[in-house]
């Protein structure tokens, strides 16, 4: 069995299935907002599987100013699955991927991920990618989790386009295509995954497919180590060591200048 480089996507399984599904406003509500938000989404939960998926994300991540609880998270998860919601049914088996709350249990979490990923959901295509990929559960099957991983990328999935593009770097699963690898980074990098940005780092500092450009490489270095990748600033001290002072400065306000668009 062919073993991947850790350099470019270990870093992405760490982070799989790390990032709510479902978007809620990050401004922090008053406790009136709050209040009346949690009690509106209770007040709907009997009749709407969609609620009571939103609500099993604030409890999740600790949104809209209620207190994280993986117990209540699971218990709203697991009301909205049973209605066939796909979204639940993805958050659902990352809890049990990650033992939020729960015991860790690959084998539920291949059920409800499946489940959620024939119904279109990028979530659960993302998530079967990771299960094949890492040969949880499933026969370990590099170009199954390229296919599952293709899926929710082309909806947009940050952690399958940062997988995906590892993938192509290694040439694991699929034919190894550097520019693929490195349009799928500069999509996730852009919506703020800081290991894709990583690897764009990587990418410009060793010259993978591109001419190698150790500016552009400070760059994306800098931005991931300001998102809390401690890889990422002994890498871009390294790069600064072949570096001019000029270079350097330029770099530095690359990385000033640069916004997500995600």
């Amino acid at each position: 069995m062919r073993h991947l480089s850790p350099l470019t996507f270990v870093a992405c399984l760490a982070v799989m299935l790390a990032s709510p599904a479902c978007t809620v406003s990050e401004e922090k509500p008053t406790s009136k907002t709050k209040s009346q938000l949690e009690q509106h989404l209770k007040a709907e939960e009997h009749k709407n599987a969609t609620a009571q998926t939103l609500l099993g994300v604030m409890y999740e991540f600790g949104l809209e100013g209620v207190q994280q609880d993986y117990a209540e998270a699971f218990k709203w998860y697991s009301k909205a699955a049973e209605k066939n919601d796909a979204p639940a049914q993805s958050h659902l088996g990352g809890m049990y991927v990650h033992g939020k709350g729960v015991k860790e249990d690959y084998v539920k979490a291949e059920v409800l991920f499946r489940k959620a990923a024939n119904q279109g959901d990028a979530r659960g295509q993302a998530g079967l990618g990771f299960l094949y990929l890492a040969g949880k559960v499933v026969r370990q099957d590099y170009k199954e989790a390229a296919k599952w991983y293709r899926k929710a990328a082309d909806q947009g999935d940050t952690n399958a386009q940062c997988s995906l593009g590892a993938l192509y770097s290694n040439g694991v699963g699929v034919h190894k295509d550097y520019a693929e690898s490195r349009k799928l980074f500069l999509m996730a990098a852009y919506k703020g995954d800081v290991t894709a940005q990583y690897n764009l780092g990587n990418t410009f500092a060793k010259g993978l497919g591109v001419k190698r450009d150790y500016v552009i490489a400070h760059m994306w270095f800098n931005i991931a180590a300001s998102n809390g990748n401690n890889e990422a600033i002994t890498q871009r001290d390294n790069v600064a060591k072949l570096m001019t002072i000029e270079q350097i400065g330029k770099a530095q306000q690359m990385a000033r200048d640069w916004k997500p668009n995600g």
